[in-house]
């Protein structure tokens, strides 16, 4: 994570004081107060008093706000990704998305092309001042890159360990400027439907 802040920053000191923030930003939430504005009370167990989380763990909000950004402007999507992951929780629903995760705690470093990532950061960091948390719009950021290959998934019926095989396949070549349009252009669906709902 240091290399491409290292690239951009001349000043050593600036870059270890960009780099501490960012690692900062990056680690999980510690407690539910830290926990991300958006909830999600579906992200249990589908058996009675089962839980799907060790015991203390606090979900990874992100991961959760990418499975509700799922399941409202694409249940396709996410049915089908439930379909395909949920056999390895015993009915979990939440648990399949968990693979997620390695983009968020990257902050996608893996999955756009070097030359490009400042940009995602940048973009990503940004955001927080429009949505509250730029951890928000990283959930946005994922939803694009599910988004840009859905029809692959779909026709393909891939499963969660072909996805991110997929992923990871494609890491550094993903379109970054196509990507973040996306992700904005879902940011306005999500204005829409709240807006509808009001």
């Amino acid at each position: 994570l240091l290399v491409p802040l290292l690239s951009a920053v001349e000043e050593d000191w600036l870059a270890l004081a960009c780099f501490s923030r960012l690692v900062s930003r990056l680690r999980p939430p510690q407690s539910a107060a830290e926990s991300f504005a958006i909830t999600d009370e579906s992200a249990t167990c589908a058996q009675p008093g089962a839980s799907c989380a060790q015991p203390g763990a606090i979900p990874d909000p992100r991961v959760s706000a990418l499975r509700l950004l799922l399941q409202s402007l694409d249940p396709q999507l996410h049915g089908h990704l439930q379909r395909c992951g949920g056999r390895g929780c015993h009915g979990c629903s939440a648990k399949p998305f968990e693979r997620f995760q390695r983009w968020f705690l990257y902050d996608f470093k893996f999955e756009f092309p070097h030359d490009d990532i400042m940009l995602v950061w940048e973009t990503v960091w940004a955001a927080s001042e429009l949505l509250g948390s730029s951890d928000s719009f990283s959930a946005f950021v994922a939803m694009a890159m599910l988004q840009e290959y859905r029809r692959q998934i779909l026709d393909r019926d891939l499963d969660f360990d072909q996805i991110m095989q997929f992923y990871d396949e494609m890491g550094g070549r993903h379109n970054t400027q196509r990507i973040l349009r996306w992700a904005r252009e879902l940011v306005a669906s999500v204005i829409r439907l709240c807006k509808a709902r009001v």
